[in-house]
């Protein structure tokens, strides 16, 4: 059962259906933009900088929060903002330390050696240590 305002809306959209069949592709791409950008709320564009949340927009959830298990882009997001790694990309796309102040490759790529940084602590105050690597290492490559 339909309102009497629902009655007039639903003939308008048919009408607007109707009118969207009898002109061109082209006119009509131009027309769906056009309403779809009238249509989407800006609101989320302006910010409060409070320093204490980091607020990104993504298009989906993230799936996990774990990184060794973070394979889809919303959860890499989010754990590339809250996890570090021993290395990673700096804006031109070259490989920097970040736990790691740096390394050395050897036997043609099969030996990495890392070099740590020092007084680096977890968040309960435990230092970090190799024996966390190995056993990040670990879980990574255990089936």
């Amino acid at each position: 059962m339909l309102r009497k305002e629902s009655k007039s809306e639903l003939s308008r959209a048919l009408g607007i259906v109707f009118l969207m069949f009898s002109i061109s592709r082209n006119i009509f791409a131009v027309f769906f933009v056009l309403c779809s950008m009238l249509m989407i709320d800006t609101s989320f564009v302006y910010a409060v900088d409070s320093g204490d949340a980091l607020v990104v927009g993504s298009i989906s959830d993230a799936r996990t929060l774990v990184p060794i298990l973070a394979s889809d882009s919303a959860s890499a997001d989010i754990v590339g903002a809250v996890f570090n790694g021993l290395v990673k990309y700096d804006p031109e796309l070259n490989l920097i330390g970040d736990l790691a102040t740096d390394w050395e490759i050897k036997d043609n790529g099969r030996i990495i050696i890392f070099h740590l940084r020092h007084n680096v602590c977890w968040h309960d105050g435990e230092p970090f240590t190799a024996a966390d690597v190995k056993f990040t290492y670990e879980k990574l490559i255990d089936p």
